[in-house]
């Protein structure tokens, strides 16, 4: 799972960039927004892990295509309002493991109450990728919706805690001099 999920995308990023070199174009690098906080949640698994992974492929195509009129934008939908938790879509394991109820059985049971309660409207979603793509300069990340910007914070308050926490210890391994 971890290798289509980090590998898959970087197949068409590479397409796009040789497809695109001399011209000024976007490449939208959609992942859900729990990447970004995968690190900090302890509902960490496989999923987030490739998110994230895919938020670092997306920056570096950002900085090496930029030079050549192609910007890279990781598209960080919160959750919207479709069938994609419900049992249509979403498969889980049969086998509950006691060990494993603080994590995946959290992630199973959020899942369950977000089903068709999820606050995103998928046509605004739709609407604002339209626009994103006349915008001469994109940005590099577009978090859409207001989970997704609650869930950034956090995670921004979170790193800026840890930081400062061991600041010390971090700055105390320059040279002297």
């Amino acid at each position: 799972m971890a290798k289509a999920g980090v590998s898959a995308p970087d197949y068409p990023e590479r397409g796009v960039a040789r497809a695109h070199r001399a011209g000024d174009t976007w490449s939208p690098n959609r992942r859900g927004f729990e990447g970004n906080f995968s690190l900090a949640r302890k509902e960490v698994h496989r999923d987030t892990a490739c998110k994230f992974a895919v938020e670092g492929i997306t920056e570096a195509l950002h900085a090496e295509l930029k030079p050549l009129g192609i910007h890279a934008t990781v598209v960080e939908p919160g959750y919207f309002r479709t069938d994609f938790l419900d049992a249509s879509s979403l498969v889980v394991g049969k086998e509950v493991i006691d060990d494993y109820d603080e994590t995946s059985g959290n992630v199973r049971r959020f899942a369950e109450g977000m089903n068709h309660n999820q606050p995103g409207d998928p046509q605004k979603l739709a609407k604002a990728l339209v626009t994103l793509v006349d915008v001469p300069r994109p940005p590099l990340r577009l978090p859409l919706g207001a989970d997704t910007l609650k869930a950034i914070a956090e995670k921004n308050a979170y790193v800026a805690t840890e930081t400062e926490t061991w600041k010390a210890l971090s700055a105390s391994t320059d040279f002297s001099d």
